[in-house]
């Protein structure tokens, strides 16, 4: 007998996708005994935008080139990009702090480099659909000259987190310099052919469009066209996938061989809080529902990541489920949490 509630998540996926301000609902469920639930809906594309997600799936690629041995986490990043890149990226107390950023620290948020993403942010007073469209993205050099002209917030590794887009940035920057391949290359060959995932991808400013047609992005109730800002994100948010392909890699990240207990618990841990309620590891988000979304339902720890695009992707370890979730919605994250927390309600164990 199924553990899942299969009537009860076909209802829920249902009702979200007829809200206007839901771009398309992508959700799955799998237990660890092997039980899934996929929301996809006949005639919808089935590929969608991992946004921030992606920083895991990067997080653990990094992880498994430790591993082999072709960094150390506390490798300075001066010893992998040159100094020029680093220059000037976080300069607290007038000092630039090039030589003590390392690359724990950038897969971490515990640099201090200020997040450049800040200055991309939309106005919603714009006419959505033609500025998006229009935007012609921007390469890693522009996104660090952004980084460079704003204040960092403390020195790296000084105790302190905070959330910054350029980190990962970098953290595709030396990804790159240190196997010799392009980021999509890179996951290809430590991630998604180990995997055997067929249909996720790295959506770049040179194939955009070169993909699988994936499920439209709201900002409110426009449409975001947004394709080239998207390539640019690189690690920091550029994956595309399925649930089938993302919740493969929950599973197997946190019950397969993937990672060793120690590679694994080393990630999970967390280092700092980036937001309310929300703790930062490797790469990994620890997390649980605000009470106020949740009154009465269940907010158990949650650990996976989640994205700007309503994209959640979590395990309950106490519930041993994996969950993944979008709203594609970009300016209503509310929306998104309470969707996770309405799922959370339906699954929880009896």
């Amino acid at each position: 007998m199924s553990t899942l509630p299969i009537e009860a998540l076909e209802k829920f996926a249902v009702r979200l996708n007829s809200n206007s301000e839901v771009g398309q609902l992508v959700a799955g469920v799998a237990t660890r005994s092997g039980e899934t639930w996929h929301s996809e809906l006949e005639g919808q594309p089935a590929h969608h935008y991992v946004a921030s997600g992606t920083k895991m799936w990067v997080a653990t690629l990094v992880t498994l080139m430790v591993r082999e041995g072709l960094v150390r986490w506390d490798t300075p990043l001066v010893e992998i990009l040159p100094r020029e890149v680093l220059h000037g990226l976080n300069k607290c107390g007038g000092v630039d702090r090039a030589p003590d950023i390392t690359l724990r620290s950038i897969v971490s948020h515990t640099s201090g480099i200020p997040n450049y993403y800040r200055a991309k942010a939309l106005n919603p007073s714009m006419d959505i659909p033609s500025v998006t469209e229009a935007d012609p993205g921007w390469s890693p050099e522009e996104a660090l000259d952004i980084a460079r002209a704003m204040k960092a917030g403390f020195r790296p590794e000084s105790g302190r987190s905070q959330y910054s887009f350029t980190n990962y940035q970098l953290v595709g920057l030396a990804v790159e310099a240190l196997t010799g391949l392009s980021l999509a290359d890179a996951l290809r060959s430590y991630l998604w052919n180990p995997l055997s995932v067929q249909d996720t991808g790295l959506v770049t400013r040179e194939t955009v469009g070169q993909h699988p047609e994936l499920a439209p992005v709201l900002y409110r109730k426009q449409v975001y066209r947004g394709a080239k800002r998207m390539a640019s994100l690189g690690a920091e948010g550029a994956i595309w996938s399925n649930t089938r392909d993302s919740l493969a890699f929950l599973q197997n990240f946190f019950w397969g061989s993937l990672l060793s207990d120690e590679e694994r618990l080393t990630m999970t841990t967390p280092v700092g809080k980036i937001f309310p309620g929300v703790h930062y590891g490797r790469g990994v988000m620890s997390m649980r529902i605000p009470r106020l979304m949740a009154p009465l339902g269940p907010r158990p720890l949650m650990q996976g990541h989640s994205g700007a695009t309503g994209y959640h992707m979590y395990v309950v370890p106490r519930w041993d489920m994996a969950i993944i979730l979008s709203i594609n919605q970009l300016a209503n994250p509310l929306l998104g949490l309470r969707a996770l927390s309405e799922v959370l309600r339906l699954i929880a164990p009896r």
